[in-house]
């Protein structure tokens, strides 16, 4: 996983999937409450935290310190 396309590809599938997943929850939280500032913080906060979540496990399972 040392090369710099592979890295590349999977940043942007990790980012990609984060979107999806930001814009998921914030049209999920406009649904519910209808409070435009609260849908985009929801969003936010869930692009972030997938983003996080992806690269520490590609990180993971793609380390060969062992």
């Amino acid at each position: 996983m040392h090369d710099t396309s592979t890295r590349a590809l999977w940043l942007a599938v990790t980012v990609l999937a984060a979107a999806i997943i930001g814009t998921a929850a914030g049209l999920i939280s406009w649904a519910s409450s209808r409070n435009l500032g609260e849908a985009i913080l929801v969003g936010g906060a869930a692009f972030a935290g997938a983003l996080a979540l992806s690269l520490t496990a590609i990180r993971f399972v793609t380390d060969r310190s062992t």
